[in-house]
């Protein structure tokens, strides 16, 4: 990182320095042997713009295919450990972070579970609509702040055939 002062705070880790990335998938591998989980959540949510805008090495990458292997070296862990990948939308959808994010949703494996979440007190379909037209199982995480979406996101999931909330 050039000025660590002014980075943002989801730099957690290189994508283009090979350690964080082991480190990453061996404790997922951990996680997976000790638990035995049916669903394993990296979440992802956040992985834009990452650290992508403060490394001076990842900016010379095409972030489709850096952050691509690594989503992708994620989900294959999971899958080979035995259980179910979980990531969150935002990251995924079409209108965010200069689209790569939905390039990269294109690769992944098509068990992977997508969990759509809104905070807005009556949550729209269109995020839930753009997902279940790519075939992905769908889960709604309702924000429990908000009756109305506590309602409205469980009646979206069955809206869109998806396979439950959480």
């Amino acid at each position: 990182v050039e000025n660590p002062k002014n980075t943002s705070w989801n730099n957690a880790y290189c994508l283009s320095r090979p350690l964080a990335g082991e480190l990453t998938l061996r404790l997922i591998r951990e996680q997976l042997a000790f638990f035995k989980p049916r669903f394993y959540s990296p979440y992802l949510d956040e992985i834009a713009p990452g650290g992508m805008p403060s490394c001076p090495e990842c900016r010379k990458q095409d972030p489709v295919k850096l952050v691509g292997d690594h989503i992708r070296a994620i989900e294959k862990t999971i899958l080979d450990g035995g259980a179910v990948p979980l990531i969150f939308h935002d990251a995924f959808y079409s209108g965010r972070d200069g689209g790569y994010g939905a390039k990269i949703l294109e690769t992944l494996n098509p068990s992977t579970h997508i969990a759509v979440w809104d905070y807005s007190v009556k949550p729209g379909e269109v995020e839930f609509e753009y997902f279940a037209k790519r075939k992905f199982p769908l889960l709604g995480s309702s924000w429990c702040a908000y009756t109305e979406n506590n309602m409205a996101i469980p009646r979206l999931v069955k809206k869109y055939n998806g396979v439950g909330c959480i």
